[in-house]
């Protein structure tokens, strides 16, 4: 497979593509164990993507799965940036990010398959990659948002699919159109400053100060 670096916006850098896609390989593991022919425990790079697709209800097992793990695949297609629903961008970001170390517990095998050698149980893993992704994202409700200006915008809309724990990503476009353009507001006008007193002595004796004059 050749790498081509696909994922050149600042929202998709290294640290979130690492924490989404190691909790997907992560809880993949988990769901569909399966090892190589020396009996190493790897992970289907497809298996994986499966679980990024969102597609719960072409999986017969989903509905017997104890809430806790529907929970923790929700959590983590909440955090997936729409480009890894698609199964040769979410290959190619496997390959990148094993290639730089920032799947860490992972490593490459083949085109299809990963060794997972993670040192703790694969649900564990999954849940601190969840936090770290929860904490990034509280993060980000702390930035300034800029004001939205005339032009045309696309944004992802979360659906929910029939009640269930999933949803579904519709991209939504629109075209907004300012009549006026924001200026900054005049300031109010407030009156004549009121006389306050009259503080003197400060740099001679500045515990010792003597007030003069009165207020209104």
């Amino acid at each position: 497979m050749t790498t081509e670096q696909i994922f050149d916006d600042d929202a998709l850098d290294e640290g979130l593509l690492g924490l989404v896609v190691g909790g997907a390989l992560a809880l993949a593991r988990h769901q569909f164990p399966c090892q190589d022919t020396t009996g190493r425990p790897t992970v289907a790079v497809a298996d994986a993507h499966f679980l990024l697709s969102g597609q719960m209800e072409a999986w017969a097992g989903w509905p017997q799965l104890p809430e806790r793990e529907q929970l923790q695949i929700a959590r983590l297609l909440r955090d997936r940036p729409v480009q890894l629903a698609n199964r040769n961008a979410f290959a190619e970001a496997v390959e990148q990010l094993l290639a730089v170390g920032a799947l860490p517990g992972f490593r490459f095998l083949d085109d299809h398959y990963v060794l997972a050698e993670l040192g703790v149980a694969p649900q564990a893993y999954a849940d601190e990659n969840l936090a770290a992704l929860e904490a990034r994202r509280r993060l980000g409700m702390e930035r300034v948002v800029r004001w939205a200006k005339s032009g045309e915008y696309v944004t992802e809309l979360r659906v929910a699919a029939g009640g269930a724990l999933w949803t579904r990503e519709v991209a939504a476009r629109y075209r907004l159109t300012l009549t006026t353009e924001l200026q900054p507001a005049d300031p109010p006008d407030i009156g004549r400053a009121v006389e306050g007193d009259v503080i003197e002595g400060v740099r001679d004796a500045p515990c010792a100060l003597t007030l003069t004059g009165t207020r209104p």
